[in-house]
Order: C-alpha cells, then structure tokens, then sequence
C-alpha cells in the first residue's frame, strides 16, 4: 500500500469513528504509522484527503 493510501484509509476510518472536526493531524499520523512532515508532504492537509 503506498503513503497516500494509507492516509486516505486511515483518515476514513477516524472521521467515521471520531468526525472529521474531532480528528487531529496527530491522530491521522499515528493511524496511518508515519510522521507529520510525511503526511503533510502527501496530503498537506485533512480536507485534502477528501477531496
């Protein structure tokens, strides 16, 4: 599974857990097993793994 998707999988699965208000980048992070500077590298942001 490459980095993207591995963020896309788990940030579907906390916003259905916790809404995507309540879902920190850090929480994103230690889900997905990688680094802030990774996540922001691939996504730059939670809406943008939405979108």
């Amino acid at each position: 599974m490459d980095t993207k998707t591995k963020l896309i999988s788990a940030a579907e699965l906390l916003f259905d857990r916790h809404g995507f208000t309540a879902t920190g980048m850090d929480k994103l992070t230690q889900a997905a097993g990688m680094s802030s500077r990774t996540l922001y590298k691939h996504a730059g942001s939670k809406t943008a793994l939405i979108t």
